[in-house]
């Protein structure tokens, strides 16, 4: 049995193994439309999917907002109550948060790198 000299010999003595080989590299790779770029392009397709149910999901409760903000005067004085801090002129408003809300060493003048270091 005769041993090639070289791969080039070897590709030229077995054809279709070589186009076999090139086909399957330009299928998964080089094309442009690989199976590499698909996969990418589904991916994306997924997430924007996704992101797409979270925004008509945020449509639905801001458009239910708005309905009841038209229908409702007790309605528009809440969300202005909650959201905006807005009072009567005779009353007065006290914030009172928990420690764990929105409460980080950055609010107290410390970095979390002196905190790690210690």
């Amino acid at each position: 049995m005769k041993v090639p000299r070289s791969f080039g010999d070897y590709l030229l003595k077995h054809k279709t193994v070589a186009f076999l080989l090139f086909f399957i590299l330009w299928i998964t790779v080089l094309d442009d439309n690989s199976l590499y770029k698909r996969y990418c392009v589904h991916k994306d397709i997924a997430e924007l999917k996704d992101e797409l149910r979270k925004y008509q999901e945020q449509y639905k409760q801001t458009a239910q907002s708005l309905r009841s903000m038209e229908t409702s005067k007790e309605e528009v004085e809440k969300i202005a109550r909650k959201q905006y801090y807005m009072k009567k002129e005779d009353e007065d408003i006290y914030i009172v948060q928990s420690p764990s809300d929105d409460y980080t060493n950055k609010d107290i003048g410390i970095d979390n790198e002196e905190t790690e270091q210690n």
